[in-house]
């Protein structure tokens, strides 16, 4: 089971399929070597899988976020306005901007590591954001 593929993402988030291949790509990279094996039980366990494919959707729907400043917080159709709320990632969490996300926040509930969600996330690789979780340690 291992790695997953971009299908395996679409599987979870059909509307997907807008995310640029090389967008795929390296999202895939990315979350294939990003997630801890041990720490989600192994390499053949379907929760692994599973929390890929859900980790690789967030990161799709971020990208098709195509630089959007936020949450939307407010929007008008007569004169065309939208407003936006930056949430506070002192408390919140990347994750929590996408369904996606939540699904792979509660999933990792389910891990050894649920203490702290740096420690769900694989040791430093060379050349991956520098390696381990890109945004910093900490619980969540």
């Amino acid at each position: 089971m291992a790695a997953i593929n971009w299908t395996d993402v679409l599987a979870i988030a059909p509307e997907l399929t807008r995310v640029p291949q090389a967008g795929q790509v390296a999202i895939l990279d990315v979350v294939n070597c990003l997630l801890d094996v041990d720490n989600w039980g192994g390499d053949d366990c379907p929760k692994l899988a599973l929390a890929r494919a859900y980790y690789a959707a967030h990161l799709g729907a971020m990208t098709l976020r195509q630089g959007n400043p936020g949450i939307v917080s407010s929007s008008a159709v007569g004169g065309m306005s939208r407003g936006y709320t930056l949430p506070n990632l002192g408390t919140f969490s990347v994750l929590q901007l996408t369904s996606y996300g939540l699904m792979f926040l509660q999933l990792a509930k389910t891990t050894p590591a649920r203490a702290g969600f740096s420690a769900a996330m694989a040791a430093p690789q060379p050349g991956v954001l520098g390696g381990g979780w890109p945004f910093g340690g900490g619980s969540w």
